[in-house]
């Protein structure tokens, strides 16, 4: 997984590690230059050993949340990735003709002369990038094995060319032994893995392949490890020459397979550059200086720019290429490039559409079919972005679902340091007592909740890259039992990366460490008097009227004419130095008092809500709005308020009535 909410993960590593490092470094470095505090903060760490284990496990929630997700996103991506990588192989790209003639067949790729593929390997013989090209022939035919009586109505016959392998490697029989297609006959084939499981062959035996209404014989000569140009689904393997022979194609062929310089991955690392070239080649420069010349309309560029806006990614790039191109007084490969793809070319007739100019949407698509001889398919580069895109959308959804659990774990983190505060009442009061200042009681907090962190934060990661791993069992069992939807061929694996595991510990840290700090700043506020002598704290009531504070975000926006008024008056009375700083001062009122409303407004509803019932009133509407509208988002908040404004509700009665909160 590459990107969470479209930023790249090395980047929040980096971000979070930035803020993660120096907090510890301070943390550590004054517990190094107050070592009583530091060891008053820990005691209790070894002294009370099970309420030890209940508070990291109550800690860790948040981060075992995070680190689930991430672990569940990076499964899915090295498993699309993985299963690509093995059916593809050695195979970038693939080469197939752009135009169609009356022998051409719905349900695969158009045939071109062979002389075409040797005139490509002279015209690439200097792309240092290409280390490999392999002609072929695939078609659909129905195959059935004599023996077992068993068919494979979907099975693969594949053509190639004994002479064309360099780049993609040798087959391999399933024992590892390589197998040369040179030695195969007229009537001999080999078969893939999953060929010989759906028809139950074996090397021997007889396949008769129906094409074109009459049948073909083959004699199974091995069977030969998947993926490649050998192919994922079920496919039988043949020489070009006798593949051409048997659907009646002489001399011609309807694909060519590009492997790219390096391996399986650091092929896909260059396949952009290979494909911009490529189809940079295969591009008619007159068609491209027509479409040039069409598009260069302000209308259009301007639908262009508003499409490319929530594009995003390479396509965005690609349409800034092409407006930019448009501009242009030349022809440029990159705008060449840009123009040949198939994904610039629908938002460019969707642009041209959205423009209300018909005419050209007609010419447009009339240029762009006949733009290029070849299309470039660059397979492996757009599954492997898939697989990057499904990671990351995987994770965004487990951790936005999360979102609420992770709150109540922030809550819950909170409620945990009030409690051991309540419990610790009079330790805290005699320490402030015999001069301990509240900074002193903050860092005892601070340290004691650091060591919790530190352990949680790595026992949640642990915990959660092992639910990410029961996830993925469970979605192979699914995957295995069938039914509706379920991928054929497709196997999940557990697998994490270690930024990930970076990440989810270091955010569970920062979120923690923020609980903590604040929880802490809260806790150390306490009357000496009251907390050394076992009372509970007194209510802290508030000297302004409520109805002052209701009227307050009215004064916000009435302050600054107020002010206004008084220094126009001073003006008129001749009192200009008093007249023109109560102008000024009506400036700045007038510019601040939305930061006045907002603050008056928060001021005004703080004690209601402190006090429970507006809390709970907000709680019932926020329920009702999720049931009435059907969403789980309000009806959870809602459910919250309510619990927790009834709670809040109780304190204030019991205070009122003189019990002990």
């Amino acid at each position: 997984m590459e990107e969470l909410f479209g930023v790249s993960m090395d980047i929040i590593m980096v971000v979070l590690l930035a803020i993660f490092l120096p907090v510890i470094a301070v943390v550590a470095v004054v517990a190094w230059r107050n070592p009583v505090m530091f060891k008053l903060g820990l005691r209790n760490v070894p002294r009370r050993k099970s309420q030890t284990a209940l508070i990291i496990v109550g800690i860790m929630m948040s981060t075992l949340i995070m680190a689930a997700a991430f672990g569940t996103g990076d499964s899915i991506t090295y498993s699309i990735r993985k299963n690509a990588i093995d059916a593809l192989g050695t195979i970038d790209e693939i080469i197939v003709s752009a135009r169609a003639d009356e022998s051409d067949t719905i349900g695969s790729f158009n045939y071109f002369p062979e002389q075409r593929y040797e005139q490509l390997k002279v015209e690439l013989a200097d792309m240092e990038t290409v280390d490999g090209l392999a002609p072929g022939i695939g078609e659909f035919a129905p195959t059935i094995n004599t023996r077992t009586q068993l068919s494979e109505g979907q099975m693969q016959v594949t053509g190639v060319d004994p002479d064309a392998l360099d780049g993609f490697g040798r087959f391999h029989l399933t024992d590892g032994q390589e197998v040369r297609l040179e030695t195969l006959g007229p009537n001999d084939a080999l078969i893939n893995e999953e060929a010989a499981d759906e028809l139950d062959a074996v090397v021997g035996d007889e396949l008769v392949t129906f094409i074109a209404g009459s049948s073909v014989k083959f004699r199974v000569q091995g069977i030969v490890d998947s993926g490649g140009l050998a192919g994922q689904g079920s496919t039988l393997l043949v020489r070009l020459d006798r593949a051409q022979e048997i659907f009646g194609r002489e001399g011609l062929i309807n694909s060519v397979a590009v492997s790219n310089r390096g391996g399986v991955f650091a092929g896909a690392e260059v396949s952009d550059e290979v494909t911009d070239a490529l189809r940079v080649l295969f591009a008619d420069r007159a068609i491209a200086a027509q479409l040039q010349t069409l598009l260069n309309r302000i209308e259009v560029i301007e639908q262009i720019d508003l499409l490319r806006l929530p594009s995003g990614g390479e396509l965005a790039d690609d349409l800034g290429e092409l407006v930019k191109g448009l501009g242009e007084s030349g022809l440029s490969d990159a705008f060449i490039g840009a123009l040949a793809d198939e994904d610039v070319q629908e938002e460019v007739l969707n642009a041209v559409g959205d423009a209300e100019l018909p005419e050209v949407e007609r010419q447009a698509s009339t240029l762009f079919a006949g733009l290029a001889e070849f299309r470039v398919l660059d397979i492996k580069k757009q599954i492997l972005d898939q697989a990057d895109q499904a990671g990351s959308g995987v994770t965004s959804i487990f951790i936005i679902m999360g979102l609420f659990s992770i709150m109540v774990g922030v809550l819950l983190i909170f409620l945990i340091f009030v409690m051991l505060a309540a419990a610790r009442r009079a330790e805290m009061g005699m320490a402030r007592a015999v001069g301990a200042k509240r900074r002193h009681l903050v860092q005892m907090f601070i340290f004691e909740g650091t060591a919790y962190s530190l352990v949680s934060g790595a026992v949640g990661v642990l915990l959660g890259l092992g639910a990410s791993t029961v996830i993925v069992f469970a979605v192979n069992r699914i995957f295995q039992s069938g039914g509706t939807g379920a991928p054929e061929n497709f196997t999940m694996f557990a697998h994490f990366e270690i930024r990930s595991a970076v990440v989810a510990y270091c955010l569970g840290m920062v979120i923690t460490l923020a609980t903590v700090g604040i929880s802490a700043y809260r806790v150390s506020r306490l009357n000496i008097v009251a907390a050394v002598r076992g009372l509970p704290p007194p209510v802290q009531r508030s000297d302004t009227p409520f109805r002052t504070r209701l009227l307050a975000p009215l004064r916000a926006f009435g302050r600054p004419v107020i002010l206004a008024g008084t220094g126009a008056w001073a003006l008129v009375r001749l009192d200009g130095s008093r007249g023109i700083g109560l102008l000024l001062e009506a400036v700045w009122a007038g510019l601040t008092s939305p930061l006045a409303f907002f603050g008056a407004v928060i001021q005004a509803l703080w004690v209601p809500m402190s006090h429970g019932w507006l809390t709970a009133v907000v709680g019932v509407l926020l329920t009702w709005l999720g049931t009435s509208s059907d969403e789980a988002a309000p009806l959870r908040i809602g459910i919250t308020l309510v619990i927790v404004g009834v709670g809040l509700s109780i304190r204030t009665f019991s205070h009122r009535i003189g019990l002990r909160a």
